[in-house]
C-alpha cells in the first residue's frame, strides 16, 4: 500500500513458512507487509495470508471493508515491547484517517484490538539517547499532528518531545576554527529557527532567525554570520523555535579551519 505498510522482523519463532501445517518451530527473519486481500507474510519463498480472523475488514462485501483511495494513509509498524505486529486501517465508507488499529502477536499468533487515546498515523522505533529503555517509540498524532512517546508511561500527553538537528565537529582531535556559518531553510508565514553553537558541550552563544521571507513570494530564506568559536569539539544545534512548528532545512555551509597553534 505505501512505505509505511512493510516490516522485517527478525527472531520470529515460527512454523517453516513454506509447510503451514508442520510442528516444527524455527526461528526466522520474516517480511510482513499490508495488503488490500490482507497481512501477508514472507520468509523470501513463499507468501501466505495470516489475518483470517480478521479478513471482514479485507471482505469488499463488508461495510466495515478498508476504504479504496486512502491506501496512503494506512500504517503497520513492529512493536518490540510486546513483540507484536501494530496496524492502523482506513475503516468503512466515510472514514478518511486511520480508525481501527488490530494488534498481531507474533507469540501466540493471535489477533486483537488496541483503544488508542490518541489515534496514530504511523508509528516508529528510535534508539534512545539514555536511561534504561533500548528502544524509544514514537507516533504520529493524526488529530493534531504532535509526535508522542508511545512507550513513556499510561499519559505521554504533558511531555513534550524535543525535536532538533545536531552536528558535531572535529578533526582527530586538532583546535577548530569555526569561521562562518551559512544556513538555508524553507520561508513560512510564522515560526523561527534557533542556532545553538557549543564547545565540548558547553553552550558558547545562539542566535535566533525568524521564518518569515524577506520580501512577499519568496520561498528560501537565508542566514549567514561571521564566527570565531575554537575547540577541539564544535557542536551546532538547528531547532525550531515554537510548539507545532515546520522547520525544513535547505543547505548548511560553514567555513573551518584547524587552528595550528594549539
Amino acid at each position: 500500500m505505501n512505505s509505511k505498510c512493510v516490516e522485517v522482523v527478525e527472531g520470529v519463532l515460527t512454523a517453516t513458512a513454506d509447510t503451514a501445517t508442520s510442528l516444527e518451530e524455527k526461528i526466522a527473519t520474516l517480511v510482513f507487509s499490508l495488503s488490500s486481500s490482507g497481512v501477508c507474510v514472507s520468509n523470501g519463498y513463499t507468501i501466505s495470508i495470516i489475518s483470517d480472523d480478521i479478513q471482514n475488514y479485507f471482505d469488499q462485501t463488508k461495510e466495515e471493508c478498508i476504504r479504496r483511495g486512502y491506501e496512503h494513509e494506512m500504517w503497520m509498524a513492529y512493536d518490540s515491547a510486546y513483540n507484536v505486529l501494530r496496524l492502523g486501517l482506513v475503516s468503512g465508507p466515510l472514514a478518511t484517517k486511520p480508525n481501527v488499529f488490530p494488534v498481531y502477536d507474533l507469540t501466540d499468533k493471535t489477533w486483537s484490538f488496541d483503544d488508542l487515546g490518541q489515534k496514530l498515523s504511523c508509528m516508529a522505533e528510535i534508539e534512545a539517547g539514555s536511561e534504561n529503555v533500548p528502544a524509544v517509540q514514537v507516533g504520529g498524532g493524526q488529530d493534531d499532528g504532535t509526535v508522542y512517546q508511545l512507550n513513556y508511561g499510561l499519559n505521554d500527553v504533558d511531555k513534550a518531545i524535543e525535536s532538533y538537528v545536531k552536528m558535531e565537529l572535529n578533526y582527530g582531535g586538532e583546535v577548530l576554527n569555526l569561521r562562518e556559518f551559512l544556513i538555508r531553510f524553507a520561508a513560512q508565514e510564522y515560526g523561527e529557527v534557533i542556532v545553538e553553537f557549543l564547545k565540548n558541550n558547553v553552550h558558547q552563544k545562539y542566535k535566533t532567525i525568524s521564518m518569515l521571507p524577506e520580501r512577499p513570494g519568496e520561498i528560501i530564506k537565508r542566514d549567514r554570520s561571521h564566527m570565531n568559536i575554537m575547540d577541539q569539539n564544535i557542536s551546532i544545534k538547528i531547532s525550531s523555535g515554537e510548539y507545532n512548528t515546520e522547520m525544513n532545512l535547505v543547505e548548511i555551509g560553514m567555513v573551518t579551519g584547524v587552528w595550528e597553534n594549539r
